[in-house]
C-alpha cells in the first residue's frame, strides 16, 4: 500500500475579524460530520482567547506559537509523527491549522528554507484566505500568495458576513489587481472583471481512508 498522504490545510491570515477562524471551525466540522475524517487540528491564533477559537470549539486542540524560532518545525512534527513516517496506511491524514495574524513573514521564510526538504515525504498544502469587503483583505491574500506562489494551493472564500459591498474589486486598483492575479493562467483562476466572485479553485475532494 502507500505511505500516507499528508494534507496540510492553514489560514492565510492577514487581518483578524475576517472569519479565518470560523471558517477552519466549519470545515473541520464538515471534516468530521460529512467526511467521517478525523482531522488533526492545531490553534495557532494565540491573539484569539475568546470563545470563537479553534481550541475553544475542539476540546484538546494544541496551542502552538508557530513565531518561535522552531514553531512550524513543531507543527510539521504534529502533522507528520515520526512513529507514523514508515507506515504503510495509505489514505490522506488531514491537517488543519489556524494561524493568527502576523504569521506571514514566518512561514513564507519556513517555506523558502524547508520546502525542497519536504520532497521525500509525501505533504501538499493548501492556505485557506477569506476575502471581505475590507480590500486589506484582497492586499493581504496577494501578499501571501506572491510569496508561496504555487508550493501550495489556494482556496479564496468571499465572506459576506461582515460586509455585502465588495465595491473595490472593479474601483481600486488593490480590487482590481485581485482580480487579474487570481485570473492569470499560473493561477488557474476563474475571476474576471464580469465575475468577480469566481476567485480561487477548490482542492480535490477528500474522502475516508479505508
Amino acid at each position: 500500500m502507500n505511505k500516507r498522504h499528508t494534507r496540510i490545510i492553514f489560514s492565510l491570515n492577514s487581518k483578524g475579524g475576517s472569519g479565518n477562524t470560523a471558517a477552519m471551525i466549519s470545515l473541520a466540522d464538515y471534516f468530521i460530520h460529512n467526511l467521517g475524517l478525523e482531522p488533526v487540528l492545531i490553534d495557532c491564533d494565540l491573539a484569539n482567547k475568546s470563545h470563537g477559537s479553534l481550541s475553544h470549539a475542539f476540546k484538546g486542540t494544541p496551542k502552538l506559537d508557530i513565531r518561535t524560532e522552531n514553531g512550524l518545525d513543531q507543527l510539521l512534527a504534529i502533522a507528520v509523527p515520526a512513529e507514523e513516517e514508515s507506515e504503510q496506511d495509505g489514505g490522506t491524514r488531514v491537517v488543519l491549522a489556524d494561524f493568527g495574524g502576523g504569521n506571514e513573514e514566518d512561514t513564507v521564510r519556513w517555506f523558502d528554507e524547508m520546502f525542497d526538504g519536504l520532497k521525500d515525504y509525501d505533504i501538499s498544502f493548501l492556505g485557506i484566505g477569506m476575502l471581505t469587503s475590507n480590500v486589506a483583505t484582497a492586499k493581504g491574500i496577494i501578499s501571501w500568495s506572491a510569496e508561496l506562489r504555487d508550493r501550495i494551493s489556494y482556496l479564496i472564500i468571499k465572506n459576506h458576513m461582515v460586509g455585502e459591498d465588495f465595491s473595490y474589486l472593479l474601483e481600486t486598483e488593490i480590487g482590481r489587481k485581485f482580480l487579474r492575479f487570481w485570473s492569470s493562467d499560473h493561477r488557474h483562476g476563474e475571476a474576471d472583471d464580469q465575475h468577480p466572485e469566481r476567485v480561487g479553485k477548490p482542492w480535490p475532494e477528500l474522502a475516508p481512508s479505508d
